[in-house]
């Protein structure tokens, strides 16, 4: 149950909102739904408008199309304020700044360039990352059967950048260094998995709205 929405977005996969109310309740007359929903405390929880085409994505496959398209904010535009707002909130979302093309959310940018890649920076961030590399391999290898095993995925590539989003951004976690942190490193590794799917990588209609 609670799966027709998908056949709904398949046969029509330029007309539906992920979140559209006409698509995960297709046998229903929306008006009516939006009182029982409203009610329900969940009228927010969907889109209202009705279903209508739009163009479908198009790949840019050259360099000059790519770079056409970068510096042309008038006409090309970025897509994924919408979900940035769903996931931060409304106040704050469509502030962050890669959610918009407009002068404030450039100025932001520029502000966290100066702030990031000051003289030295891409020494220092390989020299962290080499130091985090080690200390993981050795913290989460384990013998099995006589011989050294890891997981360079799950435990070395994802936490490396775990570490290094909490070093940046003055994170808690929680390590056998630091037992009183708040995040445990699959904790925020997670964390930031939902956080950069629903906002960057939210292309499929079927997996898109819960």
């Amino acid at each position: 149950g609670c799966v027709f929405y998908k056949l709904a977005f398949r046969a029509f996969p330029n007309h539906f909102k992920p979140d559209s109310i006409y698509a995960h309740y297709p046998m229903t007359i929306p008006e009516e739904n939006k009182v029982i929903m409203k009610n329900l405390g969940r009228e927010a929880d969907y889109s209202w408008d009705p279903p209508t085409f739009n163009a479908p994505r198009v790949e840019l496959k050259t360099y000059q199309a790519a770079e056409t398209v970068l510096n042309d904010t008038r006409n090309f535009r970025v897509t994924w304020g919408d979900a940035s707002a769903w996931v931060f909130g409304e106040k704050t979302g469509f502030d962050y700044m890669l959610s918009g093309d407009t002068p404030f959310h450039a100025k932001q940018r520029e502000l966290l360039e100066r702030s990031l890649y000051q003289e030295g920076w891409d020494s220092r961030l390989k020299e962290f990352y080499e130091q985090i590399t080690l200390q993981l391999l050795h913290d989460k290898s384990y013998t099995l059967a006589g011989t050294k095993q890891v997981d360079l995925t799950r435990d070395v590539g994802n936490l490396a950048t775990v570490h290094f989003a909490a070093h940046l951004f003055g994170l808690p976690l929680k390590t056998k260094g630091n037992p009183r942190g708040i995040f445990t490193e699959h904790e925020l590794y997670m964390a930031n998995a939902v956080i950069f799917q629903a906002v960057f990588f939210d292309y499929d209609l079927m997996r898109s709205y819960p």
